[in-house]
C-alpha cells in the first residue's frame, strides 16, 4: 500500500522526478544489491535511565566531534542538553533530539551569518574507517525515527536525514529527507543534489501530516559513485504502508573531489521563513541507527 499523496501545488520549479534515470543508455549500471554481503555492522542505540551519559554513548560509537548539538557552543543555547532519551513500548529505548525556534542556532555561527539552526548526530573524517564511505563502495542505513504530531514546516527546508559529502563540492547535501512546506500543503521529500551548484530534485514526496505522531522506519542502500545507486524507502514500523520510496540507477551519488560520503541525522532547518515554525519547542525521537559497510559476494 503506497501513502503517498500528490497535490497540484508544487515546490516552484521542483518536478518529483518519477523516472529512472538509468533507462535507454548503453553505459548505464543495473546496481544489484544481492550480489553484496555484510562486511560490517555498527549499532548506535539509545540504552536509557541509568545507561551510559547520551553524549558518551554517540561520541564512544561515532566518534568524539560527532555531535553537533547547540548546548556544545558557548556563544549558542548552553544550559540545555539537546539530545536525552526516552523510552517507548514499540521501540524501547530513543534518542530525543530538540530544537527551540527562538533559541538555537547553527553551532558556534550568529544567525546573521547564518540564519539556521542545527541539532544533528553526523560521521566525520575522524570516525572509524567502517562507518565512513568512500568513492565505489557500498553502505546501507537504517533506523526509525517519530516526529512529534505538532511539529511544523517552512517554505525552506526542514532536514531530517542527509547524505554529505566531505571535501571537495561539499557545500549542499547529497540526499536529505526534507520537511517543506507548498502553499497550504505541507510534505515530506526525499531530494537528490547532483552538485552544489545545480536545483535540487525531488524524487518522492507524501503528506507531512501523515507521517506525523508515528513511528516509522527508513532504509537507504547507498552506491557511492559518479553512475550510483539509491534505494531509500520510508515506511511504517510494520512494513505494511510505505511513506516514500526512491530508487535510482546511474545517479551521482560522489561529489567532485571529495574523501568521504557520510550521513547526518537530527534537525537542521531554516530560519528564513520563521513565521510558519512554532514557537514551542519541537522534538524528533530517532531509535537504532545502523550502519552496515557492504562488499561484494
Amino acid at each position: 500500500m503506497y501513502c503517498n499523496i500528490f497535490f497540484c501545488v508544487l515546490n516552484c520549479s521542483q518536478e518529483i522526478d518519477t523516472k529512472d534515470k538509468g533507462s535507454g543508455n548503453s553505459d548505464n549500471i543495473v546496481f544489484d544489491i544481492n550480489n553484496y554481503k555484510v562486511k560490517t555492522t555498527e549499532i548506535l542505540s539509545a540504552d536509557g535511565a541509568g545507561g551510559t551519559d547520551t553524549y558518551t554513548l554517540i561520541r564512544n560509537k561515532f566518534g568524539t566531534d560527532s555531535i553537533e548539538a547547540p548546548d556544545l557552543y558557548s556563544s549558542n543555547h548552553t544550559g540545555f542538553t539537546h539530545i536525552q532519551e526516552g523510552y517507548d513500548a514499540l521501540v524501547g529505548n530513543y534518542f530525543i533530539f530538540y530544537i527551540h525556534r527562538d533559541l538555537d542556532k547553527d553551532r558556534d555561527y550568529e544567525l546573521t551569518e547564518i540564519n539556521k539552526q542545527r541539532n544533528e548526530i553526523k560521521i566525520y573524517a575522524g570516525s572509524s574507517d567502517s562507518l565512513k564511505c568512500i568513492n565505489g563502495e557500498t553502505f546501507i542505513y537504517q533506523w526509525k525515527f517519530y516526529i512529534n504530531s505538532g511539529m511544523t514546516v517552512s517554505t525552506k527546508f526542514t532536514h531530517l536525514f542527509q547524505i554529505k559529502a566531505v571535501d571537495g563540492d561539499d557545500q549542499q547535501p547529497i540526499i536529505t529527507i526534507t520537511g517543506f512546506k507548498s502553499g497550504i500543503n505541507d510534505y515530506i521529500e526525499i531530494r537528490h543534489n547532483s552538485s552544489s551548484s545545480a536545483d535540487y530534485v525531488v524524487l518522492d514526496r507524501s503528506s507531512w501530516a501523515d507521517i506525523k505522531g508515528r513511528w516509522i522506519s527508513v532504509e537507504c542502500i547507498m552506491f557511492a559513485s559518479d553512475k550510483g545507486y539509491l534505494k531509500l524507502t520510508v515506511r511504517s514500523l510494520d512494513g505494511s504502508i510505505t511513506y516514500l520510496s526512491a530508487e535510482k540507477n546511474n545517479i551521482d551519488m560522489w561529489r567532485e573531489a571529495a574523501s568521504i560520503n557520510r550521513p547526518k541525522w537530527g534537525i537542521y532547518r531554516s530560519l528564513e521563513d520563521i513565521g510558519n515554525l512554532r514557537t514551542d519547542e519541537e522534538t524528533v525521537y530517532f531509535s537504532d541507527f545502523t550502519i552496515k559497510e557492504m562488499e561484494k559476494k
